[in-house]
């Protein structure tokens, strides 16, 4: 078997993560052991194809995407597991729309750039679960809270991990950059408020 793009680190007993090669993005699998949701599964396909021998190692059914919001470099990796339900907020479907003609414009430079072959056009996953304010969500026998956390964007989903006191954070907060706010400060500031009241001992950034 040829060496993978993706390292997968596990940060706990749940939650294997790996980095990908371009704009440090982390994509995530929450597991119990038999049953898997991927997070906002990587850039390129064979990073993908990475993700589903890991969990084919691993023993894992992939059952469920969810996609923290709808930003371009979110949405690429879906596709490759057809028969995934797709979890994403209530607005994802309308922020998709608004945004369709600069998401389309974004993944064809991305995929020139990285000396792919871009496509003609983009169809966007489409959501077999809504998310609105909480959504308790079941791996298999683990169960998170999937949250509804606005101000990097008005559809971004948050996971919560109770159990091991771990949050997703996605591209709401980075120990890389600065959190690009294009929803609200508002909507931000209230959702810090949120946050700083969770037993959070393991922050994962987008």
């Amino acid at each position: 078997m040829p060496p993978m793009n993706l390292q997968f680190e596990a940060l706990t007993p749940h939650l294997w993560v790996a980095q990908c090669r371009d704009l440090r993005m982390n994509t995530g699998i929450l597991h119990d052991g038999r049953s898997a949701a991927l997070i906002d599964p990587a850039l390129l396909p064979g990073e993908c194809g990475d993700i589903a021998a890991f969990c084919g190692e691993q023993g894992l059914t992939v059952e469920s995407v969810v996609l923290t919001h709808h930003d371009w470099d979110h949405l690429l990796g879906a596709g490759f597991f057809p028969e995934a339900h797709i979890i994403a907020h209530r607005y994802y479907t309308d922020e998709v729309s608004v945004h369709h003609a600069q998401i389309q414009a974004a993944i064809r430079r991305y995929l020139t750039s990285a000396g792919g072959r871009p496509e003609v056009s983009f169809h966007a996953p489409t959501p077999t679960v809504t998310v609105d304010r909480i959504l308790p969500l079941m791996v298999g026998g683990l169960r998170v809270l999937l949250v509804h956390a606005p101000g990097h964007a008005r559809d971004h989903l948050v996971i919560y991990d109770a159990e091991a006191a771990c949050l997703w954070a996605g591209d709401l907060l980075s120990d890389q950059e600065i959190p690009f706010i294009s929803d609200s400060f508002s909507s931000y500031e209230r959702t810090l408020a949120i946050l700083s009241g969770m037993d959070i001992r393991l922050l994962v950034p987008g």
